[in-house]
């Protein structure tokens, strides 16, 4: 279960208004989403790598076929659902520390390099609120990125990562912590100066 929805209306809780100054570092977040996105599609979802290859990083760590943790992993996501509902913002607090707790038990002890884990723990610690939380979710999320960066969902980890980061009011930091990929590098790197032409030769 995703609560983009509920992390993208994060910008509204913030404590104080985001600064005029950091609304170019914000713009530049999210252009850094979407070329870190097109860089993602091109190297898993339109089959350029041959069939023969080795798995990468990121589909090892978004793969989770142990049974036990599966189960946990389940149980997370159902408690999740009880716990909080997109659609009328209604929460269950109680319900999602237990969904943090099973996703929690997830990383430690059945798969610590489970990104969806990560992922999945941010979104109920943002859905909890409070500054702790957020603050733990924004490294749930740096960790799901670290172990998974081009996996075909990292997108929606980047932005609710950002999304979290401007509710906390450090939307400088939002292009800032995790190495950009190189499609974000282009997308976010100055243009060269153009070369002026020499004037034309009189006859």
């Amino acid at each position: 279960m995703s609560y983009l929805l509920l992390c993208t209306a994060l910008a509204a809780l913030a404590p104080t208004p985001v600064p005029w100054q950091s609304r170019a570092a914000v713009l530049r977040g999210f252009r850094a989403v979407a070329a870190g996105t097109a860089g993602s599609l091109l190297g898993e979802g339109i089959g350029l790598r041959p069939a023969w290859a080795e798995p990468t990083m990121s589909e090892l760590n978004t793969k989770l076929d142990d049974k036990a943790a599966m189960k946990i992993f389940k149980a997370g996501l159902d408690l999740a659902a009880q716990g909080a509902d997109v659609e009328t913002q209604m929460r269950n607090v109680e319900r999602l520390r237990k969904a943090e707790d099973r996703f929690t038990l997830l990383i430690e002890d059945l798969a610590p390099n489970f990104a969806g884990g990560y992922a999945n723990r941010a979104n109920v610690r943002v859905a909890i609120g409070g500054d702790a939380e957020l603050r733990g979710a924004v490294e749930d999320y740096s960790k799901a990125l670290e172990l998974a960066p081009e996996a075909k969902d990292a997108w929606v980890n980047r932005l609710n990562r950002g999304s979290t980061l401007i509710a906390l009011g450090q939307a400088e930091e939002v292009t800032a912590v995790w190495p950009p990929s190189p499609a974000a590098r282009l997308a976010t790197a100055p243009e060269p100066p153009r070369r002026r032409r020499p004037p034309p030769r009189r006859r």
